[in-house]
């Protein structure tokens, strides 16, 4: 396939953006590796989509004003930002538009920020993976063989043991408070995702590194990728067992939606205590609290930012569910007068926001 023009430029941008991206982040000891490679294949993502726009639709991947007129930044037209080009695009599979909304987040989350992301880096090496793994696949899709860069990308060397002496346990020690909202994003991100996407290589690759020690030949590769579509289930039963093996710890993750509440059902359960509770008193509490973000008020605010003891994000459903936990916190702040319904809706009238540490 051969690409002309402004849709060239912008491929070759985009290819320029993900080679810099996996250099960065395969260098060792280099501080924001996490960070830039996050920027970095940010805009070859947005660049690549761009130039697919440019060479099927021309320029109309553009910001227009109701008068038809083209929004402007510093004189330059402005284009879709990497979300919006995310929706307009129809045929992204769901694990890779997910993978890249889960970086769109992060990068918000971490971009002007100067904690050490080690820890972020080994938690989010699976998303970053499938990352670079979407991104060459839709570039082959899009505009051929000829622009793929797997070529051109080596193998990045791994320690066998990740060291942790006590000069950097130390220093992590210092940032721990500071990464309690990324790591925090990233939970709450992976819980509301549902098990078939989280699973998918799309949205996260899952390896497991084996090393051969018998019956290889002299001239087999040193690497050989297995696609698990591929495998038949007493292969795939096989694959798992080894991964059992290897595993040093088991983690659990929560079952969506189990023993959440709709705002309605968490309203007439603290109703049944507190009598003259009502819908307009939970939405005022939930405000004042900083429980979650007000739809009316906190459009621009992340919806996934939310005080996870009381209330999570649920975004299949584009809403919010309440925990047990939130039900027995507000029974218990009017049985023992902590606050009073009129105190709730004058707070509420005058926008004002209370430490809900305070009243715990």
């Amino acid at each position: 396939m051969i690409i002309k023009g402004k849709a060239k430029d912008l491929l070759e941008d985009s290819l320029n953006n993900a080679l810099l991206a996996v250099e960065i982040y395969n260098k060792p000891k280099l501080e924001g590796r996490l960070k830039s490679y996050i920027i970095h294949m940010n805009i070859a993502w947005t660049k690549a989509l761009h130039a697919y726009f440019h060479r099927t639709m021309g320029e109309k991947y553009f910001y227009k004003d109701k008068k038809g007129k083209y929004l402007r930044i510093d004189d330059e037209k402005k284009a879709w930002e990497l979300k919006t080009c995310i929706d307009k695009y129809k045929n992204l599979p769901i694990g890779v538009a997910e993978n890249l909304k889960f970086f769109i987040g992060l990068r918000n989350k971490i971009e002007h920020t100067y904690l050490d992301c080690t820890d972020l880096e080994i938690k989010t090496f699976g998303e970053c993976q499938a990352l670079l793994y979407n991104y060459e696949n839709f570039i082959i899709k899009q505009f051929g063989y000829n622009y793929a860069i797997n070529t051109s990308l080596p193998f990045s060397l791994q320690f066998s043991e990740l060291r942790k002496d006590n000069a950097y346990i130390s220093s992590k020690n210092l940032l721990s408070k500071e990464m309690v909202k990324i790591n925090e994003y990233i939970d709450k991100y992976r819980s509301n995702i549902s098990d078939e996407i989280y699973n998918t290589q799309e949205y996260s690759i899952k390896l497991v590194q084996i090393p051969v020690v018998s019956n290889a030949s002299k001239n087999d590769l040193a690497i050989q990728f297995v696609n698990w579509e591929k495998l038949d289930e007493k292969e795939k039963e096989e694959v798992n067992k080894l991964t059992t093996i290897i595993k040093n710890k088991t983690i659990f993750r929560n079952v969506i939606n189990c023993d959440r509440l709709m705002p309605g059902q968490a309203t007439k359960l603290i109703k049944k205590s507190v009598t003259s509770y009502n819908q307009n008193i939970n939405t005022a509490l939930v405000y004042i609290f900083s429980i979650k973000p007000s739809k009316k008020i906190e459009s621009d605010k992340d919806p996934f930012d939310t005080n996870t003891k009381y209330c999570y994000y649920d975004q299949t459903h584009d809403d919010y569910q309440y925990t047990n936990e939130w039900v027995e916190f507000v029974i218990s702040l009017f049985n023992n007068n902590k606050i009073s319904i009129p105190k709730v809706n004058e707070l509420y009238r005058n926008r004002k926001k209370i430490d809900i540490s305070e009243y715990e």
